[in-house]
């Protein structure tokens, strides 16, 4: 018969008395879940001392990202096994899998820079266009810009896995040769004097000039321009 459950047992003698002192291992409670992405096993009631394996399993179009507790990493494996020695909540994290380059039926992507992009165009109906844009966000410098704001030839467009930027391009928006998404006076004034060798054009600018795409700037593309700033025939 159990006299005491604690571990101190004090009492006054009054006769002679045979006590045992009795142990049971502990119990442990292992509760293993998982993020959207896969799934988790292995979790329940454990002995102390016993060995847990907790296992992950990624479902398609996810990768592993490790599994958790209180939100710090404690293995990079899908398999975890450790030893009983508390009680435990593990989580399996899981991400999308980001792929590794851009790409689109709509623009042209090709060495670094994203081209083929009509004037006037915003943030939102560019990323449609790209079959990667869950994972894209544009940068103008080092600001973010997304929605209704117009893209501009010269800004950033990178691919992300996190904080980590996959692949970086660069766009060139046909006739704007100022930056700002648009035709204009300036641009064509940008374009006669690089015909006229006083102020070449480079990189994203210099495609951006190229309105015919025949890979020179000359009269035809100044007067492609010219026609599309005074609304006789946009560009596309």
């Amino acid at each position: 018969t159990r006299v005491s459950a604690n571990t101190i047992y004090t009492f006054a003698a009054t006769s002679s008395r045979m006590l045992e002192a009795r142990f049971a291992l502990c119990k442990y409670t292992v509760i293993a879940t998982a993020t959207t992405g896969g799934s988790a096993v292995g979790g329940g009631a454990f002995n102390h001392g016993a060995t847990v394996t907790l296992t992950a399993t990624v479902n398609a179009g996810y990768t592993f990202n490790g599994w958790y507790e209180g939100g710090i990493r404690v293995s990079n494996n899908t398999t975890y096994t450790f030893t009983a020695t508390a009680s435990r909540t593990l989580e399996a994290w899981f991400r999308s899998f980001v792929p590794s380059n851009i790409t689109s039926s709509t623009f042209t992507v090709a060495n670094s820079f994203i081209s083929n992009i009509p004037p006037n165009i915003n943030i939102s109906t560019f990323l449609s266009g790209l079959n990667e844009r869950t994972y894209i966000k544009v940068f103008k410098g080092n600001a973010e810009i997304a929605g209704s704001a117009r893209l501009g030839t010269g800004m950033s467009v990178r691919l992300m896995d996190g904080n980590t930027v996959k692949q970086s391009m660069t766009t060139v928006v046909k006739g704007d040769i100022t930056g700002d998404g648009t035709t204009s006076a300036l641009g064509l004034l940008k374009m006669k004097r690089d015909i006229l060798g006083i102020e070449p054009l480079s990189g994203a600018f210099k495609q951006a000039a190229d309105v015919n795409g025949d890979g020179k700037i000359n009269a035809l593309d100044l007067l492609m321009l010219k026609r599309d700033i005074l609304g006789i025939e946009k560009l596309k």
